[in-house]
């Protein structure tokens, strides 16, 4: 003969407050007996299964719980990486900007320089205040 007990548990783990995946945990333990047994041996064999399987769902929850925050994680550090190098690539088209208006400018100042009509098409540019 046997005597046997098991315990389940559901777990919901959630993302960003809202639950999104239901896990079933369950464990079973199972021990032979004599017919010669005593039934306070049985029953406290019974306990002892009882706490077994119940010890070994907290421990699976435990488990199953770092699992989901590690790889929460591993998702954050991704998107903090991917968020980088887009603030990295908006700092880069920033400064090729600043750089290609700088440029312009100069270019203009030379030939405002040089250029006596290119001057003098500027000025009345400027006096409709729409400068080139």
């Amino acid at each position: 003969m046997e005597i046997a007990r098991s315990f389940s548990r559901k777990i919901s783990l959630t993302q960003y407050g809202h639950p999104y995946e239901t896990i079933d945990l369950f464990a079973s333990y199972k021990a032979d007996i004599e017919e010669q047994d005593k039934p306070s041996a049985i029953k406290v064999l019974s306990q002892k299964l009882q706490k077994l399987a119940v010890a070994d769902i907290e421990e699976q929850e435990k488990e199953v719980r770092a699992y989901y925050e590690a790889k929460k994680q591993d998702l954050n550090e991704a998107n903090q990486t991917d968020n980088k190098s887009k603030a990295e690539e908006k700092k880069r088209a920033n400064q090729r900007a600043f750089y290609a208006k700088k440029a312009k400018t100069e270019k203009i100042v030379e030939k405002l320089n040089t250029d006596p009509e290119f001057r003098k098409e500027y000025a009345e540019k400027a006096k409709e205040g729409s400068p080139f």
